[in-house]
C-alpha cells in the first residue's frame, strides 16, 4: 500500500466460534430519542461480531470474546465499500465472561450551516463532501 494509491484488501472471515472466554452484548440505539432500526452494530474484541438493529433499535450479539476494551461502533449502513466509514458513535464496554452487558447508544442530531471554503481564495469549494 501507498499513499494516494487505491488498494484492494480482502478479509477472511471466521465462522467458528469464539474460543476462550465469552460472554454477551445487547442493547438499544436511539436517535434523537426515536428507534433506530436497521443500523449496522459491530463489536470488536479480537475479531469483529456484526448484527443489525430490529425495528425498536435493539441488537445483541453473543459469544463475544471477553475483555475490558470492547469496541461497540453503530454505522449507518451495511456497505461493502471500506473506504465509506460513516460511524455514527461508538463506545468502548467490558465483557465479562458469562454476562451480558446492556449498552444503550443514544445519536443527536442537530443543523449544520456553513461554507466550505479554499484556503487560498476564500472562494467556494466545490464538490465538497461534509
Amino acid at each position: 500500500m501507498a499513499a494516494g494509491r487505491e488498494s484492494k484488501v480482502s478479509l477472511d472471515v471466521s465462522t467458528t466460534p469464539e474460543t476462550g472466554p465469552t460472554g454477551r452484548i445487547q442493547g438499544h440505539v436511539t436517535v434523537n430519542g426515536y428507534p433506530a432500526p436497521d443500523l449496522v452494530v459491530t463489536a470488536w474484541s479480537g475479531r469483529c461480531h456484526r448484527g443489525t438493529t430490529d425495528a425498536a433499535g435493539r441488537f445483541e450479539m453473543d459469544g463475544v470474546r471477553a475483555a475490558d476494551q470492547v469496541w461497540v461502533t453503530i454505522r449507518d449502513k451495511d456497505d461493502s465499500d471500506p473506504t465509506d466509514n460513516r460511524v455514527l458513535l461508538s463506545k468502548s464496554v467490558a465483557v465479562k465472561e458469562g454476562e451480558t452487558v446492556e449498552v444503550k447508544l443514544a445519536i443527536e442530531t442537530a443543523p449544520l450551516r456553513g461554507c466550505v471554503v479554499t484556503a487560498a481564495d476564500g472562494k467556494p469549494a466545490p464538490g465538497v463532501l461534509v
